[in-house]
């Protein structure tokens, strides 16, 4: 991470750019089930609070893009899990007024079904979707989990390679 850090850094004060290649494609290959997806993204997230600890001086107004996009593509996606943790305590404080029950309801269904798709094997195509909600639910609980991780500096900083799924295999 530190090796990255440092000459972005430099870059930037040098006034160099950084170039986005729009033909460029990639593939990820996906750990096989939920529970490694879960360590991966904890352990990603600890890096990603940490990148935004040292990089906080990139949200200067003055920077421009470079401002705007790192606040809307690091800090807003990685502090995802903290509003929706907000959302939740908003919608159970102001229970009272009909609208925030409905979110409520809304919230809680979706974590519902978030809960269900996790116990739905994913062979099952026509459920796919809640799988969807599993997937972005773990996520950002691995967010909260990589952030404490990061806070209270529990972040183990040897790598370890998640297991993936080979070519056409598919998870259970």
């Amino acid at each position: 991470m530190d090796d990255f850090v440092i000459p972005l850094q430099a870059k930037l004060r040098t006034g160099c750019t950084i170039i986005y290649e729009y033909g460029a494609v990639a593939w990820e290959e996906t750990p096989p089930n939920i529970g490694a997806e879960f360590s991966r993204r904890s352990r990603i997230g600890a890096g990603g609070f940490q990148s935004i600890s040292l990089l906080w001086r990139l949200l200067d107004p003055r920077r421009g893009w470079i401002a705007f996009t790192f606040l809307s593509h690091k800090v807003c996606r990685w502090f995802c899990p903290f509003f929706l943790v907000g959302a939740l305590a908003c919608n159970l404080a102001l229970l009272g007024l009909a609208f925030y029950g409905y979110c409520l309801l809304g919230q809680l269904s979706f974590y519902s079904c978030s809960l269900l798709g996790a116990l739905v094997p994913a062979h099952f195509r026509a459920l796919k979707s809640l799988h969807v909600a599993t997937m972005f639910t773990a996520m950002n609980a691995a967010l909260l989990v990589g952030f404490w991780r990061w806070l209270r500096g529990g972040q183990n900083g040897t790598w370890e390679r998640t297991v993936r799924l080979a070519e056409g295999e598919v998870a259970s």
